[in-house]
């Protein structure tokens, strides 16, 4: 009995050893889990520690003067909060009026020329854009200044008050005259409604053409020459390329023709002549009348020298405004007696068109 006893016992154990052998316990499955739930604990910490806030700041900037002479200097105070690394890039949107000196927390200024500029301050925090801040500088000619603190406040006024020239206007860059006969450069200041308009002429070449101060520009001998219309206030410069040609044959009869008109009629006749022959090709001459005025023998040729040329011409009759339009290529001679065309007569031949303003 005790033999087979431990028969059965070795048979056993013997059969739980084969069964260990073939088949692992459960428990190292269970540890086998357990390592790999710790290994992705584990590769899950980094990522949390790779997030980074996105850096913040701000800026705000002032001008120690609003204001300043061209070559003056104003400084700028800035105030920066930020949590990192900074530094502050600096702009000035015209350069030619205003340039920025300096670097960094503390700059300055200089008025280069009339106008005005902004100054624009950016800052960035660790290597990034954050914030801007700007303020506007206004530079001028003259004695307004804050030397003396107690004017502060009444300058501060004044300024704000000014209108700066920031630009000039010409009505062409490009004139075309015959020497012998003057054409007009109309020049204008950027914005139009600037404080100080004046403007001044100059001819780059005085012996081909000339200008006088209110821009009447005179073909005096063939060839070219720069009419330049400066403001007075900043200095900005607007040209005029013109071109003086010899007149033909027609042309130069035309001309002595003029000089006697002008003992008949020198603003309406002169002026319609000179700008038919010194109009852009298939140009428009507009001629505002004081009262109904009819052509003669000049303008009949300048318009037959001209016939690319459009003349209208604006006049008041029985309380109404008329304008009478002689078109391009019209044969004006035609209707000439004794040296005139009636404009009672244009008015209603053919091929002239009016219409009534109001």
């Amino acid at each position: 009995m005790i033999k087979k006893s431990i028969k059965l016992m070795t048979g056993s154990l013997f059969l739980a050893a084969l069964i260990l052998a073939v088949k692992p316990p459960v428990a190292v499955f269970a540890d086998d889990e357990e390592e790999e739930e710790i290994d992705e604990v584990v590769e899950e910490e980094p990522e949390e520690e790779k997030k980074e806030e996105d850096p913040d700041g701000s800026i705000s900037i002032d001008l120690r003067h609003g204001w300043v002479r061209e070559g003056g200097v104003t400084g700028v105070s800035v105030d920066v909060d930020a949590d990192g690394d900074y530094y502050i890039d600096w702009h000035s949107t015209d350069s030619s009026v205003g340039i920025i000196d300096g670097s960094g927390d503390g700059i300055d200024v200089i008025g280069r020329s009339s106008g005005a500029t902004d100054i624009i301050a950016t800052l960035y925090v660790d290597g990034r854009e954050v914030d801007s801040a700007s303020v506007t500088l206004n530079v001028g000619r003259g004695d307004r200044n804050h030397h003396h603190h107690d004017d502060d406040d009444k300058h501060k006024h004044r300024n704000r008050d000014y209108v700066y020239v920031n630009g000039v206007t010409l009505n062409t860059n490009n004139l075309i005259i015959y020497s012998g006969l003057s054409a007009r450069l109309y020049a204008g200041t950027l914005p139009s409604y600037a404080n100080d308009k004046r403007v001044v002429f100059a001819s780059t070449n005085p012996l081909v053409a000339s200008v006088d101060p209110d821009g009447t520009v005179h073909g005096l001998t063939p060839g070219v020459a720069m009419i330049a219309a400066s403001a007075v206030e900043g200095g900005y410069t607007a040209y005029a390329f013109v071109t003086v040609v010899a007149p033909t044959g027609e042309m130069a009869a035309l001309t002595t023709q003029i000089s006697q008109a002008l003992s008949r009629d020198p603003g309406f006749l002169y002026q319609t002549v000179n700008r038919v022959l010194t109009a852009p090709l298939f140009g428009t001459v507009s001629i505002p009348s004081s009262t109904p005025m009819s052509f003669d023998v000049n303008v009949a040729n300048a318009m037959k020298v001209r016939p690319d040329v459009t003349i209208l011409v604006s006049f008041p009759y029985q309380g109404h405004m008329y304008c009478m339009a002689v078109p391009a290529g019209y044969d004006l001679a035609s209707r000439l007696k004794g040296g005139y065309a009636d404009w009672t007569s244009l008015m209603k031949a053919s091929g002239i068109v009016l219409a009534t303003l109001y």
